[in-house]
């Protein structure tokens, strides 16, 4: 998964999405000490305490034009950041 991958490089990983309330670890594969994982609200000091947000699914429910004012980093796999959300954005954007 992509936070297994993140989490096996050092990162130290939090999640939005009010979909899924927890992520659970059950594969051998798991990186970390194996405690699940807790939606976090997607507050103005939580994305500005990102080093680099991962947008993996988008949502319609999320303001993506505040991520992009408040994020340092954003790796958009999705291309959920449209053209007009993205300019002005003070945010490098990688979008994959």
């Amino acid at each position: 998964s992509v936070i297994d991958l993140l989490r096996s490089r050092g990162a130290e990983v939090v999640y939005h999405d009010a979909f899924v309330p927890e992520v659970t670890f059950d594969h051998a594969y798991t990186i970390g000490d194996g405690e699940p994982l807790y939606n976090q609200d997607l507050t103005d000091d939580l994305i500005q305490s990102a080093d680099c947000v991962v947008i993996c699914t988008e949502h319609s429910d999320v303001d993506y034009k505040r991520v992009c004012e408040l994020s340092k980093v954003i790796v958009d796999t999705r291309n959920a950041l449209k053209e007009e959300t993205r300019n002005g954005s003070r945010a490098k954007i990688v979008r994959l």
